[in-house]
């Protein structure tokens, strides 16, 4: 049956914004959350791709109702071999722009990293291999996606919002990081290499060597600042997509933590655009044991994380996902 026209969508309205401004770096919090949206004949987020990282190809059945609020869906599947490929394969067979993205070596990756890191998770080898994803997300409407989110997916996206999102700029979540205790912090941290603010810093993010080996990728790129911050979710514009990717390819050995948010920042530098911060709630390391919004009260634009083996998250999902409210 084909989708119905566009139309104005009477369920859009204006409610108020949770974001807060940021003081410093100029990368303001977009007012993500002024308008909400019931149907997915008014999306905000038609004209963009959605990219979700997955090792659990049994969870993309649940999460094909994406399809109808973006204008494609990629699933980047890190679960080594053929099987999870297959497995996600067969699950998008009948639905239109869906499609897989594996990354069969996904264990050789892990033998490449450094000993001390303990993680195939604490290197940017693996977002060297997003950028390729990035690009067949963009690329996979007929007529070109403005941009990509990419998120891990067991983020909640409330589809409903995003109607004032800044699409022509990057953006970073500004919570997600049990360090920051303080909401007024800028994100990204940046610090100007080889001052003693930089030096004296002892986040968590600066883990496997990051700092002198972030600071050598700054220097060889001609920048001055290394920067830490949460990499879990992140958009970037479709003519942003290239310049990314060589960013984050000079930062192979270093804690994607470092590597992710330094390239963003010197990607909106050199481009002169803003840095916009997308508020979520949750965390990256915990989970949301009670985390069930209402149809009429939600008020988030995200949440990080969701627990699909949990009967309750797994609801969730599927009614925002494909419930009119």
């Amino acid at each position: 049956m084909p989708s119905p026209p566009p139309s104005p969508c009477p369920r859009c309205y204006r409610g108020a914004p949770h974001e807060r401004p940021l003081p410093v770096l100029g990368a303001p919090a977009f007012p993500s959350a002024s308008r909400r949206c019931g149907e997915p004949s008014c999306s905000a987020l038609s004209n963009i791709s959605l990219l979700l990282l997955t090792s659990a190809p049994a969870r993309v059945p649940l999460l094909l109702g994406y399809t109808h609020w973006f204008a494609a869906l990629l699933f980047l599947l890190t679960a080594a071999g053929h099987a999870p490929c297959a497995q996600c394969a067969a699950a998008l067979r009948r639905t239109p722009r869906a499609a897989c993205h594996c990354v069969r070596e996904w264990t050789r990756l892990a033998s490449l990293e450094q000993p001390a890191a303990g993680n195939v998770s604490y290197s940017a080898l693996r977002h060297l291999r997003y950028a390729a994803a990035l690009r067949r997300a963009a690329a996979l409407p007929r007529t070109g996606a403005a941009g990509v989110l990419l998120a891990h997916f067991d983020f909640f996206l409330n589809v409903r919002r995003f109607h004032a999102a800044a699409y022509a700029e990057p953006w970073m979540a500004r919570n997600g990081a049990v360090v920051l205790s303080d909401y007024d912090l800028p994100v990204p941290r940046c610090f100007r290499v080889g001052t003693a603010p930089f030096r004296d810093n002892r986040s968590w993010f600066w883990f496997d060597h990051a700092k002198p080996r972030g600071a050598a990728a700054v220097r060889a790129l001609g920048g001055a600042e290394c920067c830490w911050e949460w990499a879990d979710i992140l958009y970037l514009p479709r003519a942003m997509l290239d310049d990314f990717a060589r960013l984050v390819q000079a930062f192979g050995s270093v804690h994607h933590e470092v590597a992710v948010p330094t390239s963003m920042r010197m990607l909106a530098l050199r481009r002169n655009v803003t840095l916009r911060t997308l508020a979520c709630v949750g965390g990256a390391i915990g989970r949301m044991p009670n985390f069930n919004p209402k149809p009429a009260s939600t008020e988030v634009s995200c949440g990080h994380r969701m627990n699909l083996s949990n009967e309750m998250h797994a609801r969730c999902i599927s009614r925002m996902l494909h419930d009119r409210w």
